[in-house]
């Protein structure tokens, strides 16, 4: 037995719920390389920006858990950041 710790069926008026699938956890340690580029010099098509594409994959995360369909769940637990430049 397991108490709803969420809004879900509180929201809907419903008395109990029936738990049909698990949670599933998956841990990824990801690295997002790119190239030190001077942004006054270097056009926009020419840069490798790693923050750019650590935003797109921040947007992801925070987008498509919205679709219900997607049935995802993306968490961010720690917002540690390295920026080393090659």
């Amino acid at each position: 037995m397991h108490i709803e710790q969420g809004p879900a069926l509180e929201k809907e008026n419903i008395p109990i719920g029936v738990v049909t699938e698990v949670q599933g956890t998956r841990w990824l340690d990801v690295t997002i390389t790119g190239q030190a580029a001077h942004t006054g010099t270097t056009e926009l098509a020419y840069r490798r920006d790693p923050m750019a594409a650590d935003a797109m994959h921040h947007l992801f995360a925070s987008v498509v858990p919205r679709d219900e369909r997607a049935r995802l769940v993306c968490n961010a637990s720690k917002p540690a950041r390295r920026l080393l430049p090659k």
